[in-house]
């Protein structure tokens, strides 16, 4: 198994794109086919922020100390419901976690 870091290193076979210095690389954890390794299960820690409203992370408020990504505030309208997620920030996941390609399995 690799951390998503070493992952990004590898040949991977589904990614087709090699365009403008970019390489067949895995992607990690940006690829469907990532598997996180359940013996460490892993669940993001999530902040509301001062702004629930904030769209951008400058005007979301105070960044939590440590590692953390800001999910802007969404409003979704349809015909039959609006959906609305307010602004926070999620924990970044840590360096150390471990997965492995959902297609070439555990290695």
């Amino acid at each position: 198994m690799y951390t998503d870091e070493e992952a990004k290193k590898l040949w991977c076979p589904m990614n087709h794109c090699y365009h403008y210095g970019e390489s067949n690389g895995c992607r990690g954890s940006q690829c469907a086919m990532w598997r996180w390794d359940n013996e460490y299960p892993y669940t993001p820690k999530t902040i509301y922020a001062e702004h629930p409203s904030a769209t951008k992370e400058e005007d979301a408020g105070k960044k939590p100390d440590g590692n953390w990504n800001f999910l802007p505030h969404v409003k979704t309208i349809n015909s039959l419901s609006t959906t609305v997620a307010d602004g926070r920030w999620v924990e970044d996941i840590p360096a150390t976690k471990k997965g492995y390609c959902g297609l070439a399995g555990k290695i």
